[in-house]
C-alpha cells in the first residue's frame, strides 16, 4: 500500500474517474461534497487543500481530501460548509486512521461529520 498527497488542483482525469466510480458505488457517498469537483472549486481559491491517494497494487483504492491547517493538522475541506466528511474508497479497503494520517504527514485530522462506513 502506499499513499501520496497532491494539491487538490493537481487530480488527474484518471483521479476524477476512479474517484467518481468509488462515489457511485456507495450510496453513503452521495453527498456533493464527496465530489472531486467539490474539492477542485475549493482549490482554486484555497492553497491549503490537498488530496491523500492510497494505492494498491498501482491503482488508487482511497481518496482523503483535506486542508492543511496550522500544526500540521488536517481538517475537512471547506469546514463548517460541507458537513459530510471521510474517506473515498472501495470496500475491500483495509487501512487504519492512524496510517492515514501518518502517509498524509498530519500531526491529526479533525472532524465533526464522519461517516460511519
Amino acid at each position: 500500500m502506499k499513499i501520496h498527497v497532491l494539491s487538490g488542483k493537481c487530480l488527474t482525469p484518471e483521479d476524477r474517474t476512479r474517484w467518481s466510480q468509488m462515489q457511485r458505488a456507495d450510496a453513503a457517498l452521495c453527498s456533493p461534497y464527496f465530489r472531486p469537483e467539490f474539492v477542485e472549486a475549493v482549490a482554486t481559491v484555497r492553497r491549503d487543500v490537498e488530496v491523500a491517494i492510497v494505492e494498491e497494487d498501482g491503482q488508487p483504492s482511497a481518496f482523503l481530501p483535506f486542508q492543511r491547517g496550522s500544526w500540521n493538522r488536517g481538517r475537512p475541506v471547506a469546514a463548517g460548509l460541507s458537513d459530510f466528511q471521510g474517506v473515498v474508497g472501495t470496500p475491500r479497503l483495509d487501512i487504519s486512521a492512524e496510517e492515514l494520517i501518518r502517509g498524509c504527514r498530519l500531526a491529526a485530522w479533525s472532524f465533526d461529520h464522519l461517516i460511519a462506513s
